[in-house]
């Protein structure tokens, strides 16, 4: 095939590292190694990547000096579906080895028929393109006038290809899953901000609502009594008691709202012991809480918040959306690890809806994880459909202790 000298093929080897290291955007790398790829290997260069959520064989990049076949090939893989196992380049994929094919060896698999057909190949080969040890896709190279299979020096420089085609990859997917979270963490400051706003507006109803309207009652009495007889005086003193205990009652409320003190006084298991039977007081759903103590070294001030804000919105989640009629709480500690499990028997939900890539992505359920990932911990959820909902939690205890 190529006719690359030693001396060429290390200086091409030493072009491809800097085309990688170049900082260029990885899809643009792809582009490079099927040019690169169409010059030195064959008269037509394709990239297939394996689509994470289809497992499907996507063409990433294609080269070839007639622009009119290149439209061609992305019209047949447009059409086609390139699976794993089916192909030279699905073969590739699925044993993670080079595929050589040869028009001496019969006809083309009818999976590489049409793209045989219009390049009028004669010879083939497919590398498997890799990230670490897993096949990710398979970097290919199309011949028309090949007369002999392909040397061991082109196998060799086809895998090379493939593998800074595995890294620009990798860089591909990288880069998807940081505009992804960028993406949703601008999402993120932008619903916390109205939420945070929202919260404000709450804050200040209820302090004109309730706190407010109570005072200035306090006040009118304040007023009445001035001029009252010392009969009316007491009467009116045992109203405005009752009215200033209220007062007090719903300030508490509001405070323990904004930061929920009984982390201080109970403790985490206790904070959320009494948060779950306020929760079953106020809705039909029965809660069992099971807590192992967890000492308060072990975790601290700002990561027992941090776990009991994620324990209330799944519980919130249980109670408002679930249609649950049973859930579970089990607080416990395993090798160093706080772990927290809720479940509950209710309708479910599927969570391909609610993975890092969907739109509909649940704010809550993002949050949550946020907030454990800046703990070094995670939140795992298993759900589908008519099966509930379980939530498991992780976060590393401080002192590590193994018990």
């Amino acid at each position: 095939m190529s006719n690359l000298r030693p001396e060429d093929r290390i200086k091409l080897m030493n072009e491809v590292v800097l085309l990688l290291s170049s900082g260029m955007e990885p899809q643009k790398v792809l582009q490079e190694l099927s040019q690169i790829g169409s010059s030195t290997l064959g008269d037509l260069c394709a990239i297939f990547v394996l689509d994470q959520g289809t497992r499907l064989l996507k063409l990433a990049a294609v080269h070839h000096d007639d622009p009119a076949l290149v439209a061609r090939c992305k019209r047949i893989s447009e059409s086609t579906q390139c699976r794993i196992g089916i192909g030279a380049g699905g073969r590739a994929v699925e044993t993670g080895k080079t595929i050589i094919w040869h028009v001496s060896d019969g006809g083309p698999d009818p999976a590489d028929r049409a793209y045989t057909e219009a390049t009028k190949a004669k010879a083939m080969i497919a590398s498997p393109i890799k990230c670490g040890s897993r096949p990710v896709g398979a970097f290919t190279s199309w011949v028309v006038t090949a007369d002999h299979p392909f040397t061991q020096d082109d196998v060799m420089l086809a895998d090379y290809l493939a593998a800074v085609a595995g890294a620009a990859v990798q860089n591909v997917r990288l880069w998807d899953e940081l505009n992804r979270r960028d993406e949703w963490r601008s999402s993120l400051v932008s619903k916390l901000m109205a939420a945070q706003e929202e919260e404000r507006a709450k804050l200040a109803r209820q302090l004109h609502d309730d706190a407010s309207q109570i005072l200035s009652t306090v006040l009118l009495e304040l007023t009445r009594l001035e001029q009252a007889s010392l009969e009316e005086v007491k009467d009116r003193m045992k109203t405005l008691r009752i009215e200033t205990d209220n007062a007090l009652n719903r300030v508490h409320d509001m405070a323990t709202e904004l930061r929920p003190p009984a982390i201080d006084d109970l403790g985490l298991a206790g904070a959320l012991r009494r948060y779950v039977n306020e929760c079953m007081s106020n809705s039909d759903v029965k809660i069992d809480f099971v807590a192992a103590h967890i000492g308060p070294h072990e975790l601290s001030r700002d990561a027992q918040v941090s776990v009991y804000r994620i324990a209330q919105e799944a519980i919130l989640n249980v109670v408002r959306h679930s249609g649950a009629q049973c859930a579970g709480v089990v607080l416990e500690r395993r090798k160093g690890w706080l772990v927290m499990t809720i479940e509950d028997d209710g309708h479910g939900f599927d969570r391909k809806k609610y993975t890092s890539g969907s739109p509909k992505r649940s704010l809550g359920l993002f949050g949550m994880r946020e907030r454990a990932s800046l703990l070094g911990g995670s939140v795992d959820i298993n759900s589908s459909p008519g099966t509930g909902t379980t939530v498991q939690v992780r976060i590393p205890l401080q002192d590590g202790r193994q018990s």
